[in-house]
């Protein structure tokens, strides 16, 4: 079940599928300070907390049939490096399943009310997706984006080469 997120109470479980899914698939590539600190700054429950609450940003669930929080969306106004000509950018800014659920079409699902949510708000769209996870690069141009600019986002004090990616026009 997909559902939109009002509730600040489920920010600790957000927290906790974003810590889990966040390390599961890129913990491997960081030094541990590196990584706590990253964890430290974007997965805590007083960050989601404040998404959830703000009045620009969407945030969308994914729940199992036993109610467990599988996956996430947040989407927002754009705050990666995008083109300066860009007009009313938005983003999503996230997209997280926990590693069980890839493939399962549970990201598909949540791109749907994201997008709709996006694209009722704002002329251009933006995703930021690290340039090796080409799974996660072949998804998001299913969905229209395409690769437009190369950028380092920092993760603790490691650079990780990224792509941002903007959403074609229909």
């Amino acid at each position: 079940m997909i559902s939109q997120v009002t509730d600040r109470q489920l920010a600790p479980q957000l927290a906790q599928l974003g810590v889990t899914s966040f390390t599961e698939k890129f913990g491997h590539l960081y030094k541990p300070e590196d990584l706590n600190s990253f964890l430290k700054d974007n997965h805590t429950p007083e960050h989601y907390e404040k998404l959830i609450a703000h009045p620009g940003t969407s945030v969308w669930v994914a729940q199992s049939a036993s109610a467990e929080l599988i996956g996430y969306s947040v989407c927002g106004p754009c705050s990666s490096p995008i083109p300066v000509d860009a007009k009313n950018p938005g983003e999503l800014k996230r997209l997280y399943l926990l590693p069980d659920y890839t493939r399962s079409g549970i990201g598909s699902q949540l791109m749907e009310p994201s997008m709709q949510w996006l694209e009722e708000r704002y002329n251009d769209i933006f995703v930021s997706v690290y340039s090796e996870n080409e799974q996660a690069i072949r998804f998001y141009e299913r969905f229209g984006f395409k690769k437009i600019i190369r950028y380092y986002f920092m993760v603790g004090r490691q650079p990780d080469l990224e792509y941002i990616m903007k959403k074609s026009s229909p």
